[in-house]
């Protein structure tokens, strides 16, 4: 169990760390090692959802996307992707393993070798969200901006 003074600190880093990040890649690489390390997991991935597929976007180590085991943790987590759940908890080969829904981006899996207590796992779920709700928000940035480009290269065409 963590104790309320090291999880208030902890959320504040995993929210903190996100503060004037605009673009995907920069959310990414900044705040997935975070969780990896402030959660004490041996694996954290995000799977983004995109043209009816997911596909891995993140993952450390990055090793990791080699291991059998993975494709199968993987393809539990997307099986229950259209579940209603926040979060979805997987034990396989004495290890958990979690999938948090990162609103309409897609999905992120952290490993752990203990179980996160329900509480804690409840107080991360809004932690996760706002992290879906950037990404999600970076990617309707850049396509705000790509078809801004493309309207203004089409007004000087005319």
């Amino acid at each position: 169990m963590v104790g309320s003074s090291l999880k208030s600190e902890l959320f504040f880093d995993l929210v903190y760390n996100l503060a004037d990040m605009s673009d995907e890649e920069a959310i990414l690489s900044n705040s997935i090692p975070q969780y990896l390390r402030r959660l004490n997991c041996f694996v954290a991935c995000v799977l983004k959802y995109a043209d009816g597929q997911f596909e891995d976007k993140y993952i450390l180590p990055h090793v990791f996307r080699k291991d059998p085991i993975w494709q199968e943790i993987r393809g539990e987590f997307i099986s229950m992707s259209s579940g209603v759940k926040k979060c979805a908890e997987v034990c396989y080969k004495d290890n958990y393993y979690y999938g948090f829904h990162l609103a309409t981006y897609g999905c992120l899996i952290v490993g752990r070798k203990k179980p996160f207590d329900n509480i804690f796992q409840n107080e991360l779920i809004p932690i996760v969200t706002f992290l879906g709700k950037s990404l999600v928000q970076s990617v309707e940035s850049k396509l705000r901006q790509e078809s801004e480009l493309q309207l203004q290269r089409e007004r000087n065409l005319l």
